[in-house]
């Protein structure tokens, strides 16, 4: 069999074919290259600056809720004091009345009894109601700053997870590791830490509210019950005294 001979022209192109062959191969690797890694740092310093502005935001909404919440506390108490005030104002004109009609001295003492029967019932009321409000107020405050608490509990462990993905996106790439492998853990982890962050907030829910709101309307009702109960024995004695129904309206309504 005949041997054929290359010249070192013939080898020369042969190595020319070859290295451009390889040549799309190795300019398509690079061309395609993932830009993450690259780009790694600018994308974590962008993600954190998102989360905590984000964060910034919750404290100065949690803040302005607080303001609200004493701007509305001092309008009701406002609205409380010029209800009683009138009430009181009311209630005196009447005993006034009542007090100018007796002829006799049985009559005013008759009337004497029922004022201080009326003014002890309104006083009993108002305590209970004040107590009831004073405490629902002080647990709805310790439930408040239990729920901020467990919400920044929550937040924080978000916060410590989307860090600890973000430096080991980092550190990946500071490795030498595959940039798209890195964009998938990286994904995948701020993915699972944004879930475990939604369903912890959500497990916060209002847990406690209603319980202490029905405490108190509890206790108010009762004290309204009482009060009733007062009255009408007041009225009852007045009228075996003075065969009067006495003064009609000695209701003292609260908000």
């Amino acid at each position: 069999m005949t041997k054929r001979k290359f010249g070192k022209k013939t080898v020369v192109i042969a190595a020319v074919f070859i290295i451009c062959l390889a040549a799309p191969r190795a300019f398509g690797a690079t061309e395609a290259k993932d830009p993450f890694c690259k780009n790694i740092t600018q994308l974590s310093d962008r993600i954190l600056s998102r989360f905590e502005s984000a964060k910034d935001k919750i404290q100065t909404r949690q803040t302005e809720i607080l303001n609200q919440i004493g701007k509305n506390r001092q309008s009701r108490e406002d609205r409380v004091a010029q209800a009683r005030a009138h009430w009181d104002q009311r209630r005196a004109q009447q005993f006034q009345a009542m007090l100018e009609k007796a002829d006799t001295d049985q009559k005013k003492k008759a009337v004497a009894a029922f004022q201080q029967a009326i003014e002890t019932a309104v006083k009993a009321k108002r305590d209970a109601i004040s107590a009831a409000k004073d405490q629902y107020l002080e647990d709805f405050d310790a439930l408040i700053a239990t729920r901020n608490e467990q919400a920044s509990d929550v937040a924080g462990k978000y916060g410590a997870a989307v860090k600890a993905a973000l430096e080991s996106a980092n550190s990946g790439c500071a490795a030498g590791n595959d940039a798209k492998v890195m964009r998938q853990e990286l994904g995948d982890a701020l993915k699972a830490a944004k879930e475990e962050f939604r369903i912890e907030r959500a497990a916060l829910g209002k847990t406690g509210a209603d319980a202490i709101k029905e405490k108190r309307d509890r206790t108010v009702k009762a004290a309204q019950d009482e009060f009733k109960a007062a009255i009408e024995k007041a009225r009852q004695n007045l009228k075996a005294a003075l065969g009067a129904e006495g003064i009609k309206d000695s209701k003292d309504p609260e908000n």
